[in-house]
């Protein structure tokens, strides 16, 4: 027999069962164990999606912008030469995170530019 560390009761430890670094679980608080871990996986997942965009500053600068699943700008390039506005570029440039709250601060003076070239 063996005591879960979740809820406090005996159980016969069996491969619905699992063992953690503060004790092991019966099987219903194995099965909670399992699911809280997939959704944490799921989240993290989701945190790393990224869309990448050139985006146009109000005094004309144009900057590719790494934008993350909640729209939040997560990286910044830029200000980017003409000749390296294309679409197919964007995966290419060095995103830095240093301005990525200066972005976001003041995303109302961005314009998203669309197409393939500016």
């Amino acid at each position: 027999m063996a005591k879960c560390a979740g809820c406090d009761r005996n159980f016969i430890f069996d491969e619905n069962c699992v063992e953690t670094g503060d004790g092991d679980l019966c099987p219903e608080c194995a099965a909670q164990y399992r699911a809280e871990a997939e959704e944490e996986i799921c989240y993290q997942r989701q945190d790393n999606i990224t869309e990448q965009q050139f985006w146009g500053y109000k005094n004309g600068d144009v900057y590719a912008v790494e934008i993350n699943y909640a729209g939040a700008v997560t990286g910044v390039c830029g200000p980017i030469h003409r000749s390296e506005q294309r679409i197919g570029s964007l995966p290419d440039f060095d995103y830095s995170t240093e301005d990525a709250d200066w972005v976001n601060e003041n995303v109302v003076d961005f314009q998203l530019i669309e197409g393939k070239m500016i």
